[in-house]
């Protein structure tokens, strides 16, 4: 699953077509629960839309609640590491509040 996908799939979510939005949402719950969500979720962060920036963050805090132990322990510095790095950036980025927020709450999850 590519990240243009899944951000397509946000953008469908957030839009005015109910039967899109249900899809979307189908799809991106059951995308979430792959182990390819941590990876995706990470490049959401880059994306200059405030909005899918903090799905990114949101699925990653989700990811790191019920799916840390699925994460190899040779993964999880880097990760973080990334975590902190995209939180450095957003703190101070117009819009991406929400975002660095939940990024705080992937880092505490994460410890």
């Amino acid at each position: 699953m590519s990240t243009s996908e899944v951000h397509a799939a946000i953008q469908a979510l957030y839009g005015q077509n109910a039967e899109q939005q249900k899809a979307a949402n189908a799809f991106l719950v059951q995308f979430a629960s792959t182990p390819a969500a941590w990876e995706t979720a990470l490049a959401l962060l880059g994306v200059a839309d405030p909005a899918v920036q903090y799905f990114g963050a949101n699925m990653l805090y989700g990811k790191c609640k019920s799916d840390w132990a699925t994460l190899p322990e040779a993964h999880r510095e880097q990760f973080s590491e990334a975590v902190g790095a995209h939180l450095s950036r957003l703190a101070n980025a117009p819009g991406s509040n929400l975002a660095a927020r939940r990024l705080c709450l992937v880092m505490a999850a994460a410890a």
